[in-house]
């Protein structure tokens, strides 16, 4: 395996541990704080911001033997989707009477946070070289 893809790898086994450890633990707390309604909600706010994050490393890895401009597009891309998915689901819960925003927010910031914390670890515990032997 080469050593880029290796980072994908890590980055995107990473992201998924802790976005079902976020998603778990978000619904768990909510329960006890609040109620079932809220656990559902920190769930569907952990599940947003894993596959949220699990896409971004997952293009990488997709796209990682195109050329830069198609690599660059297709991270673009992607990102973009997100944004646009989170920006819909967050316009659509907002408008729910009594949803539980806070269950919902908190557990889906907290994912978004510890999805970059992983990202950041995974390329900086890697050496990948900038540059190819023999050229």
């Amino acid at each position: 395996m080469n050593d880029d893809r290796a980072v994908y790898r890590k980055a995107l086994i990473g992201v998924a541990i802790v976005a079902a450890a976020i998603t778990l633990g978000g619904a768990v707390i909510a329960a006890l704080v609040a109620d079932g309604h809220a656990a559902l909600a920190a769930a569907l706010g952990g599940a947003l911001a894993g596959v949220a994050a699990l896409a971004t490393p997952a293009s990488m890895i997709y796209g990682r033997n195109r050329p830069p401009h198609v690599l660059a597009a297709l991270v673009a891309g992607v990102w973009l989707a997100k944004m646009v998915v989170l920006v819909v689901v967050v316009g659509a819960v907002s408008r729910i009477e009594d949803f539980p925003r806070e269950a919902f927010g908190w557990t889906l910031i907290s994912g978004v946070v510890a999805s970059l914390a992983i990202d950041v670890w995974a390329v900086r515990s890697t050496r990948v070289p900038y540059t190819e032997q023999d050229s």
